[in-house]
């Protein structure tokens, strides 16, 4: 039956076949081996550490990327016969169901993150260094709902919390719930998290060895990025006070009840949101056997001042006018459950100002092999922003390439927002420059029916060009990693 994942299915139609977002990176031989602080030089490292253009991979100046994906679903309300049956079957969304997934949702987590290259180039040449430039999309759903909010989700209007229905006179249905007494949403939703972030960044990052010997090199590296706001929803009553505010583009054509000082008109894809942010790394290169990294990302915030709306610290949740999900259109479902000042008693704001997902970054690896690479990587969010990570990420991993040609990559982590994880990539190169890429963040998906962790990125138009180039590897008949 179409049961849980129905959710992810109507946040991921959210942003439409162009949304894509944050995700922990995009590239198929990071994914696979969980080692991007180190390991991702050229244009990939672009928002994971700008000191890494000072050197290449592959002993190629010039790197070409377009529309390389990454997208992934974690879900501990949801099984993977649930996810089966959502793609085999058409069965309808009963009551019965619909009861069953507000209890499984209830104090369970949902994530829903994704990334998209539009396009990447790079230059890297020794004693100059390495230019980047690189626009992406980045987007994370980070969702937690007590039983009460998991029960107004699913079951609207049906939810015993109204105890009073309105009825249609004429056609005798039942269009909305009402609570007679009505309760503080920050007393009713306690526990209860949701954000939601979709930007898009116009990166320029550049890199260079600072000091060089025979035995020791250090490269530093610095990154900017102009950033486009297209949405940000926080909901957020996990502490005493509740946070609630909303950021939408136009395109989503939400029907506020109320004007904003910043409402814009129409239904155009207009960003909402605008800022700045700074990437810093470094990387050191130790007798070219091991390699250490460290960098800081998303230095900035981002001025939101297109269709803002805060909600009331005393607004009580009294009544909706929906039946929950699996009923209702999407425009429909997000006017009442985040829009409808009955739910949250929106407020329309001129602007507000939040800070990017800052993180710190950090690897270490052993690259003395020709064929080899191994390492360690972890990933610390620095705040709670709409975006940020729920805990540090952790990856042990290596990547493998017995020929020119392929390259194998593969490690283990746990953290960030999902449970263990056992990470695969593969790697193609076509006649020394056109490279094709294949990963998922977690294969034992495959072998294990709880706590699904579904991802997939790829990369099908790579491409690798420009004469020998300065590398941290000794090079030789076989490209080193």
């Amino acid at each position: 039956m179409k049961k849980y994942f129905y959710l992810v299915l109507i946040l991921s139609s959210l942003h439409s076949f162009s949304m894509f977002g944050q995700s922990q990176y995009s590239s198929s031989s990071a994914t696979g081996s969980g080692l991007p602080t180190t390991l991702l030089t050229d244009y990939q490292c672009v928002g994971i550490n700008p000191a890494n253009l000072g050197w290449s991979n592959d002993n190629k100046q010039f790197h070409l990327g377009l529309a390389e994906v990454g997208v992934g679903i974690y879900s501990e309300a949801i099984t993977k016969k649930e996810i089966e049956n959502f793609f085999t079957s058409d069965d309808p969304f009963t009551e019965t169901d619909k009861i069953d997934a507000a209890r499984r949702f209830a104090n369970s987590r949902m994530v829903l993150d994704a990334e998209a290259v539009s396009v990447g180039f790079s230059f890297q040449k020794k004693n100059v260094g390495g230019f980047a430039f690189k626009v992406n999309d980045r987007n994370l759903w980070n969702i937690k709902l007590n039983t009460t909010a998991a029960e107004i989700l699913w079951l609207g209007f049906n939810s015993d919390y109204f105890d009073l229905k309105e009825v249609d006179p004429i056609t005798q249905e039942i269009v909305a719930g009402i609570s007679t007494n009505p309760m503080p949403a920050v007393d009713l939703l306690k526990g209860t998290r949701i954000t939601s972030l979709w930007i898009r960044e116009y990166g320029f990052s550049y890199g260079r060895h600072i000091f060089e010997s025979e035995t020791f090199k250090l490269y530093g590296g610095i990154g900017l990025k102009y950033i486009q706001g297209y949405s940000i929803i926080e909901i957020n009553t996990e502490g005493s006070e509740l946070t609630a505010f909303s950021s939408l583009s136009p395109v989503f054509d939400i029907n506020y009840p109320k004007e904003s000082p910043s409402s814009l008109s129409g239904t155009n894809f207009d960003p909402v949101g605008n800022g700045f942010g700074i990437d810093l790394g470094l990387t050191a290169d130790i007798v070219n056997q091991f390699r250490l990294s460290a960098a800081i990302n998303d230095i900035g915030n981002i001025k939101w001042d297109g269709n803002v709306y805060q909600a009331s610290y005393s607004s009580t949740i009294k009544r909706i006018e929906t039946g929950g999900l699996g009923n209702e259109s999407i425009a429909d479902l997000i006017d009442a459950l985040a829009v409808q000042d009955e739910v949250f008693q929106w407020e329309g704001i001129a602007s507000i100002d939040r800070p990017l997902p800052s993180t710190l970054r950090g690897g270490a690896a052993y690259i003395g092999m020709k064929k080899l690479h191994a390492g360690f990587d972890i990933l610390v969010p620095l705040n709670d922003a709409p975006g940020s990570r729920d805990a540090a990420l952790w990856n042990l991993g290596l990547r493998y390439q017995p020929l020119r040609s392929i390259a194998i990559s593969s490690g283990v982590g746990s953290g960030g927002d999902a449970s263990f994880h056992w990470s695969l990539g593969f790697d193609f190169t076509v006649a020394n420059t056109w490279e094709i890429g294949l990963a998922t963040r977690d294969i034992t998906t495959l072998f294990k029916s709880e706590n699904p962790y579904l991802s997939m990125v790829f990369g099908l138009l790579r491409f690798k060009f420009g004469g020998a180039h300065h590398s941290t590897d000794v090079v030789e008949d076989v490209q080193k990693i």
